[in-house]
């Protein structure tokens, strides 16, 4: 609870996130092969032109958009004390405030969802990497080496490791094509200008994470595919 009373909105945002850390979109950070921003704000782009698309074509002018009941209730609920309760939220009076704060919703419940999502398999099912529990306190003192044994007795035991190893299985299992990002099959005919748009740009951006992918792999090397677009749900969906 004390965590989500500092938690800020617009400063959780991918784009603000990554900055707040030291991380840039040019590269102007020095920072080489860090797949998760470089693809990250590809998807983040694609999507902001989505939705500044809709936008635009719902509301003519920034007028619309403050004196849209729908919206400003939607506001009022989210920073109501009582309801949703996040004072941060951006103030709704324009158009361009809505763009931002739809982008960041849908970004962090499809593509930031799912690169956290669905890495969890490679990752997690090998227990040692991030064990579920641990059955024996933590050395007291910084020592220099922890025999085998206390390591092994202080890990998962067989059965609990399966149903780790299960459990990210399960979670990780790919969804419906239908409920895909690149499919985006629930708007399609809402808006279908906005919609066209957006598969162009997730096909463009998929084909350059799979010809870097696949120099990757040539290389000998470890692929990033967790922002490709057709393994981004559309929504969460666990």
């Amino acid at each position: 609870m004390k965590a989500y009373k500092k938690w800020d909105f617009h400063g959780s945002s991918f784009p603000e996130n990554l900055r707040s850390r030291g991380f840039t979109e040019d590269g102007s950070d020095n920072l080489k092969d860090f797949y998760f921003r470089d693809d990250g704000f590809k998807i983040w782009h694609a999507i902001k032109d989505y939705v500044k698309t809709v936008v635009y074509e719902l509301y003519e002018n920034d007028a619309k958009v403050a004196t849209d009941p729908a919206v400003q209730a939607w506001y009022k609920e989210v920073t109501d004390p009582a309801r949703a309760n996040i004072p941060s939220f951006t103030k709704l009076g324009t158009r361009s405030d809505l763009i931002e704060s739809i982008t960041n919703i849908i970004f962090c419940c499809s593509a930031q969802h799912s690169a956290i999502n669905y890495s969890q398999l490679t990752y997690a099912s090998f227990v040692p990497n991030r064990p579920s529990a641990l059955y024996r306190p933590m050395p007291e003192k910084e020592v220099e080496d922890i025999s085998n044994d206390y390591i092994a007795s202080a890990l998962p035991g067989i059965l609990a490791s399966q149903i780790q190893v299960l459990s990210m299985y399960l979670l990780t299992m790919p969804p419906e094509t239908s409920d895909l990002l690149s499919e985006l099959a629930a708007t399609r005919e809402v808006f279908p200008n906005a919609h066209v748009q957006l598969m162009n740009n997730l096909k463009k951006i998929s084909t350059e994470i799979k010809k870097r992918n696949d120099a990757l792999v040539a290389e000998g090397k470890t692929p990033y595919p967790w922002l490709q677009p057709d393994m981004i749900n559309a929504s969460i969906a666990i």
